[in-house]
């Protein structure tokens, strides 16, 4: 093992197994959750 790498000489390469760790995931929220946290500024959450 070398006491140090240089990563800007490695070649990367996608993770094969990237595509099956993302699946959907659905949340029940009742309607005074999703109105308390309506306001909060919270981002990137797709409420269905």
């Amino acid at each position: 093992m070398r006491a140090e790498y240089d990563f800007a000489k490695m070649k990367g390469r996608r993770n094969p197994y990237a595509s099956r760790l993302k699946k959907p995931v659905t949340i029940r929220l009742g309607s005074d959750v999703i109105v308390l946290n309506h306001g909060a500024g919270l981002t990137g959450l797709h409420i269905k």
